[in-house]
């Protein structure tokens, strides 16, 4: 657990925070509500993996490994001398949290990492006070940590202890004909698509898609391509046989 501490971390331009103030689809809530202070944050540890096993004469035989969800749990502050102005910032902090997609969540000690999640649920409180002290999940289905976004033009030196895809694939075409990007053991191919001289190709892993000067032609895709299985390793360097591309990856950690 990330426990809450007096002193505060100051950064240019900013009031100061609690060292483990979260930040919430671009809004940190002590700068947003009055009254509100994270005291702690639990949930940013490692994660335990889940193994499913057989049992065997001497131990186990594993036949299943997998990475469950990450939970987040923020232990907050919320304090107003009127106790209507508390209950109206309380929804306030509610309006906040509600989502209806993972949004990206990073605190104010580890501002190069961030994670992606949504509000899910929250401890009950109490209307009769003048202070609320309580807490709130954020549920991450991807319980993975990501770093700052890099960009590349071909070679990979980020360090992946995980399988990782890209972010994107951008190749601008400098040649009339077809496009394949390779990894040197996976490929995504297009093979019966004439591109033009220019024409500016996206590969979206994220939203799973290929886009050809902004429109969405992932019906080009080759069917023996690897875009389900398009992994990076530190070290490897991606090609293209048609124009020069850009790679933009995130380091990822547990």
């Amino acid at each position: 657990m990330y426990h809450f501490q007096d002193t505060t971390v100051t950064q240019p331009n900013q009031d100061s925070l609690p060292t483990s103030a979260m930040n919430y689809d671009g809004l940190f809530f002590e700068e947003a509500i009055d009254g509100y202070r994270t005291l702690s944050v639990s949930g940013r540890e490692m994660l335990s993996l889940e193994i499913e096993a057989d049992s065997r004469k001497t131990g186990t035989v594993i036949y299943k490994q997998t990475l469950p969800q990450r939970r987040l749990t923020v232990h907050y502050q919320l304090r107003h001398e009127n106790a209507e102005e508390l209950l109206v910032n309380y929804r306030r902090l509610m309006a906040y949290l509600y989502r209806e997609r993972d949004v990206i969540v990073y605190f104010n000690d580890e501002r190069d990492v961030h994670y992606l999640g949504r509000y899910s649920a929250s401890e009950e409180i109490t209307g009769d006070s003048y202070t609320i002290v309580s807490s709130f999940d954020i549920y991450c289905q991807d319980p993975r940590k990501y770093t700052k976004e890099f960009t590349s033009t071909g070679f990979i030196g980020g360090t992946f202890s995980y399988r990782t895809k890209p972010d994107t694939i951008s190749v601008t075409t400098r040649k009339k004909g077809n496009l394949l990007i390779s990894n040197g053991s996976q490929k995504i191919s297009m093979s019966q698509m004439v591109f033009n001289e220019g024409d500016r190709v996206e590969v979206d892993f994220k939203e799973g898609k290929i886009l050809v000067n902004g429109q969405n032609r992932t019906y080009y895709l080759d069917l023996n391509s690897s875009f389900e299985d398009f992994y990076l390793a530190q070290g490897q360097t991606i090609t293209s046989n048609n124009g020069e591309l850009k790679v933009t990856y995130r380091e990822v950690s547990l």
